[in-house]
């Protein structure tokens, strides 16, 4: 569940990513897990934001179903800057805050980019991997940058932005729109 699934206008921010847990769990291709709208059956309440729900997660604390049963109820965020007072799991996670028994390291979620069409692995493809991305931003980031491998594509934003531009107004980069992950 979110404490964004009243709001009146739909929120791609804030609701995207609830939508796709929800979608995501009712595929479980295990069949071991179910979705339920009956709280007291439910084994695990998770409560799903995108840095919506405050620094202390307030907003998820002072929910009703929270204060009911907090022995089951986890947070799923991806917020840069949270401290994670309730268990779940979180995109953004710092080292100081990771607690085996509390907190689990996650992953971010976002819609589904228009412009990046699915094509089928076919062996063919100029690239294997590809990166577009500043190097400025941490050390991590600049050994990708100077990586050189014919089929790697590479893109450092830094110092190439006005490409970057460019490839937007074209709408497709045609140097990486042959391989398999632009």
């Amino acid at each position: 569940m979110s404490v964004d699934d009243d709001l009146l206008e739909y929120d791609e921010n804030k609701q995207f990513a609830v939508r796709a847990l929800r979608a995501s769990a009712a595929q479980d291709r295990f069949k071991i897990h179910s979705l339920t709208n009956d709280y007291e059956e439910a084994d695990i309440i998770l409560y799903v934001a995108m840095g919506t729900c405050g620094d202390f997660s307030e907003r998820v604390r002072a929910h009703p179903l929270y204060r009911k049963y907090p022995e089951k109820s986890f947070l799923f965020d991806s917020a840069d800057h949270l401290r994670p007072t309730i268990p779940g799991v979180f995109a953004s996670l710092r080292k100081k805050h990771y607690s085996p028994e509390h907190t689990r390291t996650g992953f971010y979620l976002l819609p589904e980019n228009p412009l990046v069409d699915h094509r089928p692995i076919d062996g063919n493809e100029k690239y294997l991997a590809g990166f577009v991305g500043s190097s400025d931003t941490h050390p991590v980031r600049e050994q990708i940058c100077s990586y050189q491998r014919p089929d790697i594509y590479v893109l450092d934003s830094a110092k190439e932005s006005y490409r970057i531009s460019a490839c937007a107004r074209a709408d497709a980069d045609p140097e990486v729109s042959g391989s398999m992950i632009p």
